[in-house]
């Protein structure tokens, strides 16, 4: 029995430690003080941003949805964001009338683009931190009414440059605009445009989802897994509580049960004494 009693023990005691470190990576995800955004190029002001520095700067919420071309009638992720508008991070870094583009990169190298005009007069783009008041570990490029591929997660840098440059899936035949209209085919990369049909999606809009004409190409999601599509994953700490609840509840009643043989054991001593 004291072996029963000493097992509970050390596996309650594992229990919550298990729950105390998922805890602390939950609250190491949410605020992350090794973290930068840096702002340059073709700019007066370079800046160098913490998370914290982003979040003490005007807030600005969005509700918007992610549509992939893959599949332009269902929406990939959707969420109420809340950021700080990318027009406001420009004119803090004092953009230069030289700037052409906007080139965005990601921690694992994806990237993606923007046209001055669009960063610096769109007031719905944000650099977004917080989806559903959740933290995203990160930043994520929110940019509505376009496709999955301009919306960059892990977001790390953002630079002005002179000349056409272009991200990562727009280098590969996608449409650079990346806004979705009715006028234009779904973008398909160049290599494959004898292979698959190209459908003309509708704008999807708050109150309508898009629709096509024809079948979406099957394509891989236009949202790479490691960068733009996925966010961060959010804090799940609160997943361990029903184990904890168990082990807390079966190592009570063991106890109970063990003290009451041992006082079973002690007054039948006495009797036979």
């Amino acid at each position: 029995m004291l072996f029963t009693l000493t097992f509970m023990l050390i596996l309650t005691a594992s229990a919550l430690t298990f729950y105390n470190s998922k805890l602390s990576l939950a609250q190491a995800q949410t605020s992350n003080p090794t973290f930068h955004l840096t702002i340059n190029g073709l700019v007066e002001n370079p800046l160098n941003l913490t998370l914290d520095d982003i979040r003490s700067m005007p807030q600005t919420t969005e509700e918007a949805a992610l549509y992939c071309v893959a599949d332009p009638r269902t929406p990939l992720e959707q969420g109420v964001w809340k950021g700080v508008e990318l027009s406001y991070l420009l004119q803090q870094a004092n953009v230069s009338q030289n700037a052409l583009k906007v080139a965005f990169f990601a921690s694992d190298g994806f990237s993606t683009d923007l046209a001055i005009q669009t960063a610096m007069q769109n007031h719905d783009i944000l650099v977004a931190y917080q989806k559903y008041d959740q933290s995203l570990g990160g930043l994520k490029l929110v940019v509505p009414f376009h496709w999955g591929y301009k919306w960059i997660s892990s977001l790390t840098q953002i630079q002005l440059v002179e000349y056409n440059f272009v991200g990562t899936y727009e280098g590969n035949g996608y449409s650079d605009d990346g806004t979705v209209t009715v006028s234009g085919p779904v973008p398909v990369p160049l290599s494959q445009e004898s292979s698959y049909p190209t459908p003309i999606p509708t704008v999807p809009t708050q109150e309508t989802k898009p629709t096509t004409t024809s079948e979406p190409p099957s394509l891989t999601s236009i949202i790479p897994t490691a960068s733009p599509a996925a966010s961060t994953p959010e804090p799940q700490s609160a997943s361990a509580s029903p184990f904890i609840l168990y082990v807390t509840a079966l190592s009570t009643i063991t106890v109970t049960s063990t003290l009451a043989s041992i006082a079973i054991l002690i007054k039948r001593k006495k009797t036979k004494i």
